[in-house]
């Protein structure tokens, strides 16, 4: 730095800071002692003539330096000058004197003059930024200078201040930012400026994040402004020569402990980085299959058992699905983490909802995806100022342009070209340059002549166009944040144009709050988006799959309580006879003991927030029975009855449901009859679970009775070795038998008889084994219904399915075989009718084979298949008898025997007086449309 001579007088002057063209103060006029000059002491930077005069009759002396340049009457002038890039000090020394020989000393002035030509040294600019959004700037000037110019921050263009000597600038601001600066010495000379600018440039790192994760991470960056990354993952410095060019994600094919460094070089020439830490543990395959991105919303269908959050969430059952939503016309990125037994997993995924599907998605994440406008468009006057002098001027008369983002100042670097005069429309008049010149942003002529005193060059214009910047705090601005657990960090998605207001949604598993902020930062909008699913509640009721007997209240509670947040209780309750209802609370439902029972009823219960998101359902299934007494072989003699402590013998159980009033016997394994047990009317007598059949096993005397009112028995296995009394008798009573088999097997066996009554069966089946004869159904003067029902009957000479005489028959689908040396499917006497429709029916015999048998009346047979199997010499399907029966019936209209199959049998009726081949069959029992057919081969 060169040294500065400030002569005596005029130190303070330069501490005076300049903020606009410089002025020359010019003195002129008489002294009060009569001496007239226009000189005065001072720093000045161009050449300057100092005139003096003194009144007539009175003398002047001028001494320059010490040396006496004039002794005279009347005016005399001296000119200072010093050559370009030069300065000097000068003391004038002025005498007023009388006329000789007197020579009186009259008056003395002294002037001290520093005359500079040297351009101080441009101020030394420093910046530094560590995340591309606020950045330090500090200028500083060379001793005896000041600083003069102006910045843009925050939106405003500020000047420095003219009224504060300001020799040092430390400001830390915003980007985008732009400054212009350069020092003024005391004489005025001014400095080639210096300028910067930064736009916003910060970058997010999306994937990886610090933690252990299974899978290998993907790098995912968002930048956000202009500027080139570079990374490492390996520690080492990401600017040198190991760093790698980030243009779009990829995979860190690494395990173990990654130490990832990012770094970004600015347009302006800074840089900076970010560093994280992370451990990938697992080397194997991923496990889960995950999107990188999603353009509509969508569940994703994940298989395997996990867990799963959206950063920063909370930990999600599978049983609440991924729904992930794109925020219509913008982008931005989330993290899903899944965890199971191994570990945690984590991926990024693009929300793309701008329709643009084709585009890559991590293309964008590789350059600038959050939706904002360019800071501004680069001013094209940095490089037209090079081009834009005018033509028929010498360079050196043209100013130079130095723009920086909305910031344009014109400076002469030349200024011993001559007096240099200028103005900027609309303004009119004229002034001196004195330094660098700030052009305001509208569009405006800048004009300017130079004089040298012999000749003027100009007046020359320019004309400047209206800046081309885009002030970005003119626009407003969207962000969002979660809320969970507390509210987060704020990101930006996008610039705000004014115009629709977008419609605002989040991904399950996400509590959002959005803003938009006008340039001012005023709120325009703040809405809540919540899609985060309550907790699970807790709920209290029966065990899973318990059997109660009274009452049940069912509570459903929060760990914590919160605000706006409620459980829901619902209940699905199944009722014997096939009604179902449906009930809803809220944190309490109170169930009292059903009229029908038993009850199977299904809870569940979720928690459920203002805004209707339900957490995960916690279900129960139990039952409430309080129409029961159980009973079990592994029950006591002792017990009450209840599922709990049966007891053991079905007749204590009959016994307890009498004096409780309870009408339902469930049978929980296995009970053992051994005498007769008269079953009490109106009793159900089933199994305590439809999973596990109940087994009533009979031996000896053991059989059971009905004999009067309704008994149900269903869900259940009879088994019976008592070979001289059926498993079931029925006197006077009705008999409802569903989902039961009856397993029976001896010498002469009988699975039901009944002397009066009804016998109903559904769903079920009789299994007979007997060495000499057996009967399924031995019935009379009762009303049998069989549906969907399997008869078995199998002996070693005579066997008969059914065996009824008088009363009533249907039977309607189901099979019934017969396998004895002498048998009968049906054996009918004096019915009131008989109905047989869709039945399988077999016979297997080698010596009588009658399929169906009927005194006194023609059953009504449809749509059934015969088969015969045996070896019996005669197979007939029906023996009516009589024939005298048949040729009556003959006279009647209508089927009555039809649309069957008769497969083996060598006759179709057996009436030796009355032969009938199957034409005459058909025409005398079916109906031209239905017709029966014969196979004679079975």
């Amino acid at each position: 730095m060169r040294q500065r001579h400030i002569p005596y007088g005029i130190i303070g002057l330069g501490c005076i800071l300049i903020l606009l063209p410089l002025t020359l103060y010019a003195q002129t006029g008489t002294s009060q002692s009569g001496l007239q000059t226009n000189a005065h002491s001072g720093a000045f930077n161009k050449d300057q003539r100092f005139w003096f005069s003194a009144p007539l009759q009175e003398r002047i002396v001028l001494n320059l330096d010490g040396k006496e340049l004039f002794r005279g009457i009347g005016s005399t002038s001296v000119l200072l000058s010093v050559p370009v890039g030069a300065e000097k000090d000068y003391t004038i020394q002025v005498q007023r004197r009388s006329a000789p020989p007197d020579n009186t000393l009259l008056e003395e002035q002294n002037y001290f003059i520093h005359l500079d030509k040297q351009p101080p040294q441009k101020p030394v600019l420093t910046q530094s930024t560590e995340d591309g959004l606020i950045y330090t700037i500090r200028i500083s000037c060379e001793l005896d200078t000041v600083l003069e110019g102006v910045y843009y921050a925050s939106g405003v263009i500020i000047p420095f201040d003219r009224n504060e000597e300001v020799t040092s600038f430390v400001k830390t601001l915003k980007a985008p930012l732009s400054l212009i600066v350069w020092a003024v010495d005391a004489a005025g000379n001014c400095s080639e400026p210096v300028s910067f600018s930064a736009e916003k440039a910060d970058f997010s790192i999306i994937s990886p994040a610090p933690g252990v994760w299974q899978n290998m991470q993907r790098l995912v960056i968002e930048n956000r402004g202009p500027g080139t990354l570079y990374w490492t993952d390996d520690g080492s410095d990401p600017f040198s020569a190991t760093g790698q060019l980030y243009e779009k994600p990829v995979l860190i094919q690494k395990t173990g402990i990654i130490l990832l460094r990012i770094g970004i070089k600015l347009p302006n020439g800074l840089g900076y980085e970010k560093k994280i830490t992370y451990r990938v543990e697992s080397p194997g395959d991923d496990p889960y299959s995950i999107p990188e991105q999603i353009h509509t919303a969508s569940i994703l269908n994940v298989d395997g058992e996990y867990q799963w959050a959206i950063e920063p969430g909370p930990w999600l059952d599978k049983r609440i699905p991924i729904q992930l939503v794109p925020v219509e016309s913008y982008r931005r990125f989330i993290n899903l983490v899944l965890k199971n037994s191994r570990g945690i997993y984590r991926y990024p995924i693009l929300l793309d909802g701008t329709g643009n599907e084709k585009s890559d998605a991590f293309e964008l994440a590789g350059t600038t995806i959050t939706n904002e406008a360019g800071l501004f468009t680069q001013n094209s006057e940095k490089t037209e100022q090079q081009n834009d002098a005018v033509k028929g001027t010498a360079v050196d008369l043209d100013p130079i342009l130095v723009s920086e983002g909305p910031l344009r100042v014109l400076f002469w670097k030349n200024i011993e070209i001559g007096v240099i005069r200028y103005h900027i429309t609309p303004e009119t008049s004229w002034k001196d340059y004195v330094g660098p010149i700030l052009v305001p942003p509208e569009p405006c002529t800048f004009e300017w002549i130079v004089d040298n005193g012999l000749a003027q060059e100009g007046p020359v214009q320019r004309v400047f166009k209206a800046l081309e910047y885009q002030f970005p705090f003119l626009q407003g601005v969207i962000q969002y944040r979660s809320l969970y657990p507390e509210p987060g960090e704020i990101h930006t998605l996008a610039a705000f144009n004014g115009n629709d207001v977008p419609t605002f949604v989040a991904c399950t598993g996400e509590d959002l709050e959005w803003s938009i902020l006008t340039a001012e930062g005023k709120q325009l909008v703040l809405r809540r988006t919540d899609s985060l699913p309550p907790p699970e509640p807790n709920l209290t009721a029966p065990a899973e799959a318990a059997w109660v007997s009274g009452a049940v209240r069912i509570e459903s509670s929060l760990p914590e309580a919160e605000e706006e947040l409620k459980t829901i209780i619902q209940a699905t309750f199944s009722y014997p006879s096939g009604k179902v209802e449906k009930r809803q609370a809220e944190g309490v439902l109170f169930i009292d003991v059903p009229l029908e029972s038993p009850v199977a009823i299904s809870i569940m219960s979720y928690a459920m927030d203002g805004t209707g998101n339900k957490g995960p359902v916690v279900s129960r299934n139990f039952t409430i029975d309080a129409n029961s007494v159980y009973v079990s072989n592994q029950g006591s003699p002792n017990g009450d009855g209840s599922r709990n402590r049966p007891v053991n013998s079905l007749e204590q159980a009959l016994e307890i449901a009498k004096q409780l009033g309870r009408s339902s016997i469930r049978i929980q394994d296995l009970v053992f009859i051994d005498k007769p047990l008269t079953l009490v009317p109106g009793f159900t007598i089933e199994s305590s679970m439809n999973e596990q059949r109940g087994e009533i096993r009979l031996s000896k005397d053991g059989m059971l009775l009905v004999e009067s009112g309704t008994i149900r028995i269903g869900r259940l296995t009879i088994r019976s070795d008592a070979e001289d009394y059926p498993a079931i008798e029925v006197h006077g009573g009705n008999l409802e038998l569903s989902n039961t088999t009856i397993f029976m097997k001896g010498r002469d066996v009988r699975a039901i008889v009944s002397t009066s009554g009804e016998i109903m069966m559904s769903n079920s089946s009789i299994n007979l084994d007997a060495a000499q004869s057996a009967i399924a159904l031995y019935a009379g003067d009762c009303k049998i219904v069989l549906h969907a029902t399997t008869l078995s009957v199998k002996a070693g000479k005579y066997a008969v399915g059914v065996e009824q005489r008088r009363g009533t028959f249907l039977q309607k689908d189901g099979s019934l075989t017969v396998t004895a040396q002498d048998g009968t499917i049906w054996l009918f006497s004096n019915l009131e009718w008989a109905q047989v429709h869709q039945v399988q029916a077999a016979l297997v015999s080698n010596f009588v084979a009658q399929a169906c048998i009927a005194g006194g009346f023609i059953p009504q047979v449809e749509n059934s298949t015969f088969y015969f199997k045996g070896s019996a010499r005669q197979a007939s399907v029906f023996n009516f008898l009589v024939s005298e029966m048949v040729k009556s019936h003959q006279l009647q209209t209508g089927g009555t025997i039809k649309g069957n199959y008769f497969i083996g049998f060598n006759s179709l009726v057996h009436a030796s007086d009355f032969p009938m081949d199957l034409k005459t069959f058909n025409r005398t029992f079916a109906t031209p449309d239905a017709p029966n057919f014969v196979n004679e081969d079975p």
